[in-house]
């Protein structure tokens, strides 16, 4: 199953009641967050892998399954660089970073060409993640949850964007090859998109 925004949204209703973030405001809060970072993810240009893929000579396409690991001290660096420092910072990076390694791990994967390969395995890692476009999904989304455009929202979507990038950087896949046959070994290349 691809990623979508249900899955973060899922994600987020586990993990915030065990951190004690809990009511409307903070169910607002995962679904706006859930819609940007799809958003944003599934755009090619945004988040990007680049991998080594072994097997037979040839070309092909890779098919894979992301491993995000979480990383609530590289979220909470993200807090920190854009001046997020509010009382509850650290539970809700904690609580975006658990959310965030849950969904793209329990239901993400990658997808692109493998040059070199057309038949075996992919080993990829997360090499772009580009915060600043996330910084304005998340600014589209949390306009209307904090009451307007002013320094906070602009704040908390830098700090958002920044550490979610930050931990996408961590990511990894694992995939297979599928393509042209032949019986001759090789080693290639591989570029890959989220899905």
């Amino acid at each position: 199953m691809p990623i979508s925004p249900p899955n973060f949204t899922a994600a987020f209703s586990v993990i915030d009641p065990a951190l004690g973030l809990t009511g409307t405001a903070m169910s607002r809060f995962a679904a706006a967050l859930s819609t940007a970072i799809y958003n944003w993810t599934v755009t090619p240009t945004n988040v990007r892998l680049t991998g080594v893929t072994t097997g037979t000579a040839g070309a092909g396409n890779v098919t894979g399954k992301l491993i995000v690991p979480p990383a609530p001290q590289v979220m909470q660096a993200g807090f920190l660089a854009a001046g997020v420092t509010g009382p509850q910072s650290s539970r809700v990076a904690t609580a975006i970073s658990s959310a965030i390694s849950t969904a793209f791990t329990a239901t993400g994967g990658y997808t692109g060409p493998s040059a070199g390969v057309g038949v075996g395995t992919d080993a990829s890692k997360v090499t772009v993640a580009n915060a600043a476009t996330l910084a304005s999904q998340l600014m589209a989304v949390l306009v209307p949850i904090l009451g307007g455009s002013g320094p906070a929202a602009s704040t908390v979507a830098r700090g958002i964007s920044i550490g979610v990038a930050g931990q996408l950087l961590l990511g990894t896949g694992i995939g297979v090859v599928a393509g042209s046959v032949s019986p001759t070994p090789s080693v290639g290349t591989s570029s890959g998109q989220v899905i």
